[in-house]
């Protein structure tokens, strides 16, 4: 057996690895008795776009540690493997890990699911520090929070991959390889007992052991609080495991559709402009037949950051307001045409990287998938990005054989729970009467319904009459008045507005949830939008309630597809529906500060009968 007696945070640690064929079972399990909470970490081959479920994918070594003492267990040892899965297939152990990675593996190539049994510190890192995305990493905290060693460990283990890479490849030289390739090669090739790989793989399970301690006291939340985000990253790790089952007939015959037409409207403008549909001299040819981009902001349209007009996302949609000559009116057709093909070719092409030999994909939910809201986001591909709008790309998901898809999305929950933050008690009472709040913004400000939703939406989320104009397509004038109009009408909703733009350094939820203040590129205050940060966590909190009781009171978790947004999407047994559609309306039904909060269920099918996901 190697052993490496090192520190970390200047504490003396211990790091075992034992020798293929010389392993005793008896020491190892003498150090991890049942009932322990036990670092983890683990080591494999490079990752692809398929991680785990890539066919090639191997798990090289597993990391379980006490606070001072890791073992660093070779896989390609049957006896240490056996070890490693006795500890974590035993109910009664607890473990600590930095983000999902290990979890996954053991749970895909060890057959050990300790998906509710884990406590992530990835989560906790974003629970402590709202106020950057990056910086979470493990090497980064545990060299913040703990020490330096660590991340000296993997500098050196670096430079043996470089030693490595150069062996392998003396085509080079002295040039230095791209890192990624060299890591690629470090990872797949590097001696399961090479020192410098022993000690950073051990170091990293005391290491997110350490973490644990250091990280909750600086998310300033409760005890519920936290303990509720363990079972939900818990439940996330379930759904990416199940995966979500492609239809792949559809998914081919989406595919080719979108890259006819992105394509021939790509030729299409290439034609006419002499400029490919990407070029930013499009800007300037628009200009010149039509587009007058002195007005594009008060229109509506966004700005790249060197101050031109950004065709990105939606802003192209308001190509439409000008008027164009004949050739320019074509090219802001093909380019229209472009852009929305484009897309589908883009949801497509992820669909297809990420397509897993089970014949689903393995979409990453990350739980607090947002900063400055804490709203969960996916990757790999991006489930929260398919428009509902679309069911037939959407439709390209389906449910395994003799179930079905159904979806429970909360009714206005945004309105609702600024009725209900800010006590306007117009808008209760409409709640109350069973009253569409839409038709009420829209009588109150005597505008259309339509002009009446968007003003809820926008304004109740920091929006103002630029973008009341921009997404109505009406005179910025007139959405200033409607604007105005709308919050006379709503007189607390205004005034929590105002006290929401008053907080400079953080937000806090109901929930206890701490949240930055949204900064500007430049470094301003986006204190404007604190109340749509206060009123989208909150909703996010009271859908991750409603999943807690589906999952406690009946027993359902796992039965639970994708969270999307405001609605809950389950995979049920046929025979089920009826019964699990009153069970999921029953947990997201409730009261939030005195205003009923309600959900409706729907089983989700195509125009020919055929469950999909879609509207």
């Amino acid at each position: 057996m190697q052993i490496f007696a090192t520190v970390l945070g200047g504490q003396p640690v211990q790091i075992k690895a034992p020798r293929a064929g010389a392993f005793d079972p008896v020491a190892f399990h003498a150090t991890f008795p049942s009932g322990g909470v036990y670092g983890l970490d683990t080591e494999s081959t490079a990752f692809t776009k398929l991680a785990q479920w890539d066919p090639d994918f191997r798990l090289r070594l597993v990391q379980i540690a006490t606070k001072d003492t890791a073992y660093v267990l070779d896989m390609t040892d049957v006896h240490q493997q056996t070890a490693a899965r006795n500890v974590l297939t035993d109910q009664a152990n607890t473990f600590i890990s930095h983000n999902n990675v290990d979890v996954l593996s053991a749970a895909v190539h060890l057959d050990a699911d300790i998906t509710r049994r884990n406590w992530d510190t990835l989560v906790l890192a974003s629970m402590a520090f709202t106020d950057r995305m990056a910086g979470r990493d493990l090497k980064t905290l545990t060299t913040e929070l703990i020490g330096p060693e660590l991340e000296a460990a993997e500098a050196a283990l670096e430079a043996h991959f470089y030693e490595l890479y150069a062996a392998a490849h003396p085509e080079l030289g002295k040039r230095k390889a791209a890192k990624d390739k060299v890591q690629r090669y470090g990872w797949d090739t590097v001696a399961s007992d090479h020192p410098a790989y022993v000690l950073y793989a051990g170091l990293d399970a005391i290491a997110a052991h350490h973490l644990a301690e250091k990280l909750v006291p600086l998310t300033g939340a409760t005890a519920t609080l936290i303990e509720t985000e363990m079972w939900l990253a818990g439940e996330a790790n379930r759904i990416q495991l199940r995966g979500s089952l492609v239809d792949k007939a559809m998914l081919e015959e989406l595919a080719a559709e979108a890259n006819t037409a992105a394509g021939d409207a790509e030729a299409a403008i290439l034609d006419l402009t002499g400029l490919k549909a990407r070029s930013p001299k499009l800007i300037g040819w628009f200009g010149e037949h039509g587009a007058v981009w002195d007005a594009w902001e008060s229109m509506g349209g966004d700005l790249t950051d060197t101050g031109n007009p950004s065709l990105a996302k939606d802003n192209a949609k308001l190509l439409s307001l000008f008027e164009m000559d004949e050739v320019g009116a074509r090219v802001r057709e093909a380019y229209l045409t472009f852009k929305a093909h484009q897309d589908k070719v883009l949801k497509t092409n992820a669909v297809r990287e990420h397509l897993a030999p089970d014949g689903r994909v393995h979409s990453t939910l990350k739980t607090i998938g947002a900063a400055t809201t804490a709203r969960m986001s996916s990757t790999d591909p991006n489930m929260q990005n398919f428009s509902k709008e679309d069911p037939r790309t959407r439709g390209m998901f389906v449910p395994a054989p003799g179930h079905v898809l159904l979806s429970c999305d909360f009714d206005q929950v945004e309105l609702r729970v600024v009725a209900a933050l800010a006590g306007e008690q117009v808008m209760i009472n409409a709640i109350l009467a069973g009253d569409d709040l839409h038709t009420l913004s829209a009588e109150r400000i005597n505008r259309p319904r339509s002009i009446g939703k968007m003003a809820n939406f926008l304004i109740v989320y920091g929006g103002g009459g630029r973008a009341l104009a921009s997404q109505a397509r009406i005179p910025r004038d007139d959405a200033d008045a409607a604007v105005s109009a709308w919050r006379a009408a709503y007189p607390a909703i205004a005034s929590l507005n105002q006290r929401m733009m008053g907080l400079t350094s953080e937000i806090r939820t109901v929930s206890g949830r701490r949240l930055e203040v949204g900064k500007l590129k430049n470094g301003g205050s986006r204190a404007y939008a604190n109340i749509n940060y206060l009123i989208q966590s909150s909703a996010r909190d009271l859908l991750v309630d409603a999943w807690h009781r589906f999952a406690t009171a009946y027993g359902r978790a796992d039965m639970v597809w994708m969270p999307i947004h405001d609605e809950l999407v389950l995979e049920v047994p046929e025979e089920l529906v009826e019964q699990v559609s009153r069970e999921i309306e029953e947990c997201m039904t409730f009261d939030f500060l005195g205003v009923p909060i309600s959900a409706t269920a729907a089983v989700l099918r195509d125009e020919a009968g055929v469950s999909r996901w879609g509207k």
